[in-house]
């Protein structure tokens, strides 16, 4: 059976309508963790990598998928010159 596809319940053979039913627990189960996923992302709860796990994605269709509903990412680091001068602070150590 295709996916939104409808049974009519004249139409339907016994084994149809538990197999409609568990497929669309799932499709249902797929949007929830979805959602949830993005929420704990844009929270900063989880990382990009974990979000992506739980919506049960990979990181790049993670990436395209907050993307395409206008979510921007923002990465924060350290200023410039704080980078510099801990990476002169390596190259004296070693």
């Amino acid at each position: 059976m295709k996916r939104n596809q409808l049974i009519k319940d004249d139409e339907a053979t016994p084994g149809q309508l538990p197999d409609a039913a568990a497929e669309h627990d799932r499709y249902l189960y797929g949007k929830l963790n979805v959602e949830a996923a993005i929420q704990l992302d844009t929270e900063g709860q989880v990382t990009l990598g974990r979000a992506a796990e739980i919506a049960g994605i990979t990181r790049w269709e993670f990436e395209t998928l907050l993307a395409d509903r206008g979510i921007v990412r923002s990465v924060s680091s350290d200023p410039a010159d704080e980078l510099e001068r801990q990476v002169e602070r390596l190259q004296k150590a070693s």
